[in-house]
Formats: C-alpha cells, structure tokens, sequence
C-alpha cells in the first residue's frame, strides 16, 4: 500500500437518479463533502446491441446531475474511458469547468492510479462497472463492493484525506423498490427433476450446466454440475434447504473455477428461542482484483428469511410470488448478504433445444450479475432460458425429466 492510500478513506454511495427538479442545486447537494478524487460510473446507457452505446435520454440528465453535484468542489482533471458512455457522462461536467476530458486505458489501471496519486490534483473519473471499483481499491488499498452490471443507479465513490461521509448524492430523491417481503413457496409446483442446459457465449455453446432437485421429505436436495473447458471451469454446488421456505441448511462447492475453488457453509438457528440464524464456513474462489483473496473464513448472523443463492437460482419456478418484491440472499461466492428484487416482466414463448414452450418470464435484479429466467406455463414448471443481463451468457435447456 502507498502511503497516499494509507490515509484517504473511501465514500460509496448507490443512489437512484430520478427527474426530481424542484428542490434548489445548492439544496440537493451541499451535503456532498469535499474530496481529492471522485469516481463514478458511466451513467444509463443504450441497449441496442452496440458495442459502444451511447446514453439514453435518462442517461443525460443523470449527466447532467452529476455536473451539478460536483461543478463546485474544485474539480481540476476530468478522466474517461475512450467509450461514448463515459465520455457522455463527462461532459455536462467538463463543459461547465472548461475542462479537456483526458482518456484512460480501462485495461490497465495501474498508471492511472499512479498519476492521480502522484498530481495531488482534485480529479473526477468515469469509468465501468468492473474498472471503478477496482481503481477504487488501487487508491485506497481496500477490498470493493461489485457494482451490479445490470444497475444503472448513479455510483459514486468519493476518496479522501482523513475523513469521509456516507449518503446519497441527491438527498431529496427517494429511491423506491419493492417491499421486502418472504418468498412463497406453492407445493403443488414442488417436484424433482433433473435439467441440463447449454451454455452459450456469445451465440457459441462453450459448456453444460445439470441440475438435479430432489424434494425428499421435508428439505430440498439441489446439486449443480458446470463443466466449461473454454473458462476452465468443473465444478459441483450442492445445497440443502427447507422445503417449506426455502431456509439453507448446507452448500458446497469444489471442483475448478478457472482455478481451484472450495466454499463449505453451514446455517444454523440460534439465540434463546432460536430467534435468529447464522452462518459457519469458508469461501475459497478466484475473485477480481479488488475483493479479498484467498480463504475468507465466515461467521455472520443473517436475516430470518435471507435464503441462499444457488437455492434461490434452482427454486424460481417453485415460487409462489405475482408481483414485484424484494428478498435476501446470502451470496457464498462473495461472502455477503444481498437485496434482490424479483420482478414479472410478462410472457414469452421460447424455442430452446428441448422444445417450443409458453413461459412467463421473472428478472432476479441486484445479484452481480441480474438474470432474467424463462420458466414453462405448466403444473410442474421448469426454466427453459436463462440470460444473464447485459453479459454475453445464455443458458438454454437441452434436456429434462422428471425424477
């Protein structure tokens, strides 16, 4: 660690950007500290299938937000990537301070850190989804939060010396999502089976995916076998859950992912009157730059409902839930507790290798990434698709039966 990155301290903060006017600029964001370098996101961009999007309408005012909020606080450098995104996003900002925008190379951070902490200016960054927590964590030497890819809210990290703040940048904007409430699960849809699918990237079959659920007295028995030669993954999940709420019990994971990976959890209830749960194991996995590395060991107390992720993920066709609302899981990948919002997004019908099915679809939001499931209109359903939104991954069945 430097010695610059050993006194600043990091300020993030996820916050919605609405069309809300009618509070003064000064008012929405004199609670914003002072800092040497901000870091945002590129702000909601085109989805059209280019690989260079531009923003959307909402994009811009979220742009132009963002020169608001900061056209004050002395900024002297504005960086970029070389993409539309980020550089839209900049330039409300830049404009207004009579500023050159200056390109980065996302690929290599490393100079770019140096340079900032080596200017002593007040900087602003642009940058991805992948990029800003990473240079996030080369300027502070702390581990980051994965910013969801398929969450266009305003992220904004704000490093300084000595001291930092915690809050949105808007404060009058209010950010609405579905309530939290408790997955139900229908039993007249519980059954087991066993479903294979294809794994596409970018149109390309590079692997399988098998999952098995057996529902055998009062838990669910679920085991997830990916075999990828392309990323250099062969690994097995196996869980077990309650049947009546899908409560974890255990998971599991060996095998490889791009190298070799090792998770064990185990739930328990505890408390005088087993009033809450928590949570025993390690996690053991390849991770990105900026999140901890190595075996993390795990012993934390979780919400009564909070259910586990791959439980979650093989069950959705179980669920009971019509309308929008927000749940908790227990990401073992990355050690922490999430809110993911569940929401209908209507019917399709699906051709896939199994078949032609009539499906209603529902979108997992807020995972890292989000996915959105295609699940058959039968009494026993399935899911037929996966997509993981805004990734060049699809997962197609090809094969399924009943157990």
């Amino acid at each position: 660690m430097t010695p610059y990155s050993q006194y600043i301290t990091l300020l993030f903060s996820t916050v919605l950007i609405s069309l809300l006017l009618a509070q003064p600029v000064t008012a929405r964001y004199e609670h914003i500290r002072d800092a040497d370098v901000y870091l945002v996101r590129h702000m909601e961009k085109q989805r059209n299938g280019s690989k260079d999007p531009q923003l959307t309408e909402k994009g811009w005012v979220q742009a132009k937000k963002l020169r608001d909020a900061l056209k004050d606080r002395g900024i002297q450098v504005i960086y970029s990537s070389d993409y539309q995104r980020t550089q839209q996003t900049a330039e409300p900002l830049a404009t207004a301070l009579g500023l050159t925008v200056k390109l980065y190379d996302p690929k290599n951070l490393a100079p770019l850190a140096e340079s900032i902490q080596a200017s002593g200016l007040k900087t602003l960054v642009v940058g991805h989804s992948n990029t800003t927590p990473e240079l996030a964590w080369r300027l502070t030497g702390q581990p980051q939060p994965d910013i969801d890819e398929g969450e266009y809210n305003w992220t904004l990290y704000a490093i300084n010396k000595g001291s930092f703040s915690l809050g949105p940048v808007d404060q009058h904007v209010e950010w609405k999502k579905p309530e939290l409430a408790k997955i139900e699960v229908n039993k007249e849809r519980l059954h087991s089976f066993e479903s294979q699918f294809n794994m596409l990237f970018s149109g390309q079959k590079t692997g399988t995916a098998t999952q098995t659920v057996k529902v055998q007295d009062n838990q669910i028995l679920l085991t997830e076998v990916t075999r990828n030669k392309k990323f250099n993954v062969d690994a097995t999940i196996k869980a077990v859950a309650k049947k009546e709420d899908l409560l974890p019990i255990a998971m599991r994971l060996t095998g490889s992912m791009g190298r070799a990976a090792d998770i064990n959890m185990e739930w328990r209830e505890e408390g005088p009157n087993n009033n809450f749960r928590a949570i025993y194991g390690y996690s053991d996995i390849p991770r990105a730059v900026y999140k901890r590395q190595g075996r993390q060991s795990i012993e934390n107390t979780l919400g009564l409902t909070s259910i586990e992720r791959t439980t979650a993920i093989m069950t959705v066709p179980f669920w009971d839930n019509d309308k929008a609302f927000t749940f908790k899981w227990y990401d073992t990948y990355q050690f922490a507790e999430r809110k993911i919002q569940y929401i209908p997004l209507g019917k399709e019908n699906v051709t896939v290798p199994a078949g032609s099915f009539d499906t209603y679809k529902v979108k997992l939001s807020g995972g890292a990434p989000s996915q959105i499931f295609y699940i058959s209109n039968e009494d026993k359903p399935k899911v037929v698709k996966i997509e993981v939104l805004h990734m060049p991954w699809v997962y197609e069945l090809a094969q399924y039966k009943t157990l």
